[in-house]
């Protein structure tokens, strides 16, 4: 009665399906049908209403004796079930995330001992890195190792919880994917490392059509031929090296 916050006598006098949630009465049903006709002990967990108007999750143990009678015990379960619910939707809204979430280990080849599902639109599936069948360092790109593996040590001398790095990560297929890395570092008390956990984000797209530019803007700088962008009311608005060595003017004085 003090956690529902009904009297003993309100208790007795009603149904018990008059204070199951309506959801949850169907499933109570057949869990009570259940036990009247099945092994003498079940379990089961449903929603009961408050006297104030709250919900609360009771996990039910219940006997059936030989006559029928029914003997049950429930305890609050509303903490446990509401957490496993979050921590479920997490891993739902995680799964459908581009974003994959990883926790990597302080040992050589940075081992991750959780990865979610979502890896696999790089052609891997968890178990693949939980059983070590591949370590996290071998598929970093050998131009990113030794500035990834440099901030990396920057990080750890310098006690930083956080560790942030773009580079591209091998596929399982043998492309090269670019991943943004955003990582907390989660020490021991004495400082040293006991994991990162962070998260990875393809940004392929991005780096690609970044890289794309540069490209351009090389070509347009070194190009032996003169190049120049003009705008609608015919002013120079940008011009490259060539146009400025030939014609003797600073880009200053062109615009």
């Amino acid at each position: 009665p003090r956690l529902l916050g009904f009297t003993r006598e309100q208790l007795l006098s009603r149904p018990i399906m008059d204070f199951v949630v309506a959801e949850d009465i169907a499933s109570t049903r057949d869990a009570v049908q259940a036990m009247a006709s099945g092994p003498g002990l079940s379990a089961f967990i449903n929603r009961y209403r408050c006297a104030d108007g709250g919900v609360r999750w009771l996990g039910w143990n219940a006997l059936r004796a030989e006559d029928g009678t029914i003997f049950a015990t429930a305890r609050d379960v509303t903490e446990q079930t509401l957490s496993a619910q979050s921590e479920a939707l997490m891993r739902r809204v995680l799964e459908s995330s581009p974003a994959v979430l990883w926790r990597w280990l302080p040992e050589a080849g940075w081992p991750a001992e959780f990865v979610t599902e979502n890896v696999a639109q790089w052609g891997f599936a968890p178990a693949d890195f939980t059983s070590r069948r591949v370590n996290y360092a071998d598929l970093l790109h050998p131009s990113a190792v030794a500035a990834y593996l440099a901030a990396l040590e920057q990080s750890d001398r310098s006690g930083d919880d956080h560790f942030e790095f773009v580079y591209r990560l091998r596929t399982a297929d043998g492309r090269w994917a670019w991943v943004d890395e955003r990582t907390a570092i989660v020490r021991h008390p004495d400082g040293s490392v006991n994991y990162r956990q962070g998260v990875t984000l393809d940004v392929s797209v991005r780096e690609e059509a970044r890289e794309a530019l540069l490209q351009r803007d090389r070509f347009f700088e070194l190009s032996p031929d003169l190049f120049a962008i003009i705008t609608r009311d015919g002013h120079y608005l940008q011009v490259n090296r060539a146009f400025t060595t030939l014609l003797g003017y600073s880009a200053e004085e062109l615009r």
